[in-house]
């Protein structure tokens, strides 16, 4: 596959699928990165090439991505190994979108073993995942992309203006209804509110922990909806 040329091509649930599982050995091989010195870790890093190869999945696999997969334990970039952990939150609403999870609390980190157990992997089984694939709704995925290019707007727009807005007249009220989402815990004072807090009360470290949480998420559905070829590089645009 040419990762160079973007493919304008609606995605089907079976490519969305191996993305999926692509993804959850991705964030595995992260997770292992500390365990240079550990046998245990080392045989999973050799389980995960293995299950790969095993569910013919390499062909889905971007080359950055392989190169951090193949990786000797230890020699990741920090870089790379941050922003493998941080993908763990798209591979959550991929999940949610193939009908394995429910839909992800608004500014809370998802739990990595969670989400890829839901996905079923490293065991053999998880093939069934590819071969029986089935998305939401065409409405809850639109209800998704909505909300969530509405929820990173907002946030982009209090860094740049830094002024309260009512974020009540920014989403729809059919959204929140198809995704699941407690309108009460969304706003704090008709703006957005992070942990039932506005802005002004919320320290910088956890907004910025919510802006990475919902770039990826908001990566995620992007990519469902516009099928770059290139999961990592889809433009994540407000």
């Amino acid at each position: 596959m040419d990762w160079s040329v973007p493919e304008w091509v609606p995605l089907t649930a079976t490519r969305v699928a191996r993305r999926s599982l692509v993804l959850s050995a991705v964030v595995c091989r992260a997770s292992i990165e500390s365990g240079v010195t550990d046998p245990e870790a080392q045989s999973l890093h050799g389980h995960i090439i293995d299950w790969l190869t095993r569910l013919s999945l390499w062909d889905e696999v971007e080359p950055g991505e392989e190169t951090m997969l193949r990786a000797p334990l230890g020699l990741l970039a920090s870089s790379d190994m941050i922003q493998a952990s941080w993908y763990v939150e798209g591979l959550a609403v991929l999940a949610w979108a193939l009908k394995y999870l429910e839909f992800p609390v608004s500014g809370e980190q998802v739990d990595a073993h969670t989400v890829t157990d839901a996905l079923w992997f490293l065991n053999e089984s998880a093939v069934d995942i590819i071969t029986s694939a089935e998305l939401r709704s065409p409405a809850e995925l639109e209800a998704c992309r909505e909300f969530f290019y509405a929820i990173h707007s907002r946030l982009r727009d209090h860094v740049r203006n830094d002024v309260p807005r009512d974020f009540t007249r920014w989403v729809e009220e059919e959204w929140l209804k198809l995704l699941g989402i407690d309108a009460g815990a969304l706003f704090a004072h008709s703006d957005l509110g992070i942990d039932g807090k506005s802005f002004s009360e919320t320290d910088n470290e956890r907004l910025q922990e919510v802006m990475a949480i919902t770039l990826e998420r908001h990566r995620a559905i992007i990519w469902l909806f516009e099928g770059y070829a290139s999961y990592s590089e889809t433009p994540v645009d407000t």
